[in-house]
Formats: C-alpha cells, structure tokens, sequence
C-alpha cells in the first residue's frame, strides 16, 4: 500500500510538473519502483523460501524407516596421517555404500565427509547391509592396498520425516546416528 501511495505520488509530479499524461506517468514510476523494489523483493522470496519448508516439515506426514550410520574408525588420524590416502578411502568408502545400500533395497540419504546415512524400508535389510559394507569395504581397501579402517555402524528402526529434498529428520535418525 505505500509502494501504490507513492506511485501516485510520482504519477501526479510528472503528470503536474512535465505535463506528461496519467499514463505516461504511471509507467514510468511503476518501472521505477519496480527496479527499486526489486532488490527487496529479491531477499524477501529468499527468506520466504527458506522459512516456508521449515513451517512444512513441521506438518509432514511421518513414515516407518530403519535409518542407519556408518563412518570411518580411524579417518581423522589418517587423513592427518595422509590426506590423499585419506580422500581415496573415503571415496571407496562412498562407492561401496551405494552400491550396497541399493543392492539391499536401501538409499544413501547423504553423506559427510567419511560418514554415510542410509534409509531402509526394512530393518532386516538395514542390518543385512551394514555387514556386507563392513566386509565389502574391508576387501575393496586391501585389495588396493589401503590402510584398512573399521566401520561403525548404528541402526534405528522409526519413523521419519521427509523434506522436499529427500532429507530425514527424526527421532529414528536422531538415536541412529548416536548409537553409531
């Protein structure tokens, strides 16, 4: 409503003081406070699309989903040990997850760093595979003879929440990852 005032405003200055007609008028100062206003606006629909998913979350439906974490035993010391040893078990360490998350009917949720989150329909399929992930690793990093480091793994069957961009949130993921 003050953005409309003072396009009034302005309309009657320059159709007062340049003679310029009404419509003229209301062109060139709808053009003007739109190239002003457009920097707010701007910031206005990043706040807005920050702050709407997070009011939505709240109001998700929930679903059952055995959630599982596992990460690296012994990557910090290795990597300040030797950082492109490091970087190169870790990406084995990614690979191996994928692949056997999918093979068990399961999904990377996300990684960080050498810690990966898997969500399973099924439990058993959850348990089923952090043992092949534990094995599989364990034989990917000899036979390219890395520096073997042990998984952790935490499983927690729960219900969850699901964000637009396909994260989890809740307690099922919350007790997973601590009890890793």
């Amino acid at each position: 409503f003050l953005f409309a005032g003072l396009g009034n405003v302005a309309e009657g200055w320059l159709e007062s003081s340049l003679g310029m007609p009404q419509t003229v008028g209301a062109l060139m100062t709808g053009g003007s406070i739109a190239v002003i206003l457009l920097p707010v606006k701007t910031r206005l629909d990043g706040f807005i699309n920050r702050i709407l998913p997070v009011t939505a979350l709240a109001e998700a439906p929930t679903q059952a989903a055995a959630i599982l974490f596992s990460d690296l035993v012994g990557y910090t010391r290795l990597t300040g040990e030797d950082r492109g040893t490091a970087l190169t078990v870790m990406t084995v360490f990614h690979k191996t997850a994928n692949r056997v998350a999918r093979e068990h009917r399961g999904r990377v949720v996300k990684t960080n760093a050498d810690e990966v989150m898997m969500e399973f329909k099924d439990p058993a399929n959850a348990v089923r595979c952090a043992s092949a992930l534990h094995q599989e690793f364990g034989e990917a990093v000899e036979e390219l003879d890395l520096s073997p480091l042990e998984t952790c793994t935490g499983i927690h069957f729960g219900d969850v929440t699901r964000s637009g961009e396909g994260d989890l949130f809740g307690d099922a993921v919350n007790i997973a990852s601590r009890v890793q």
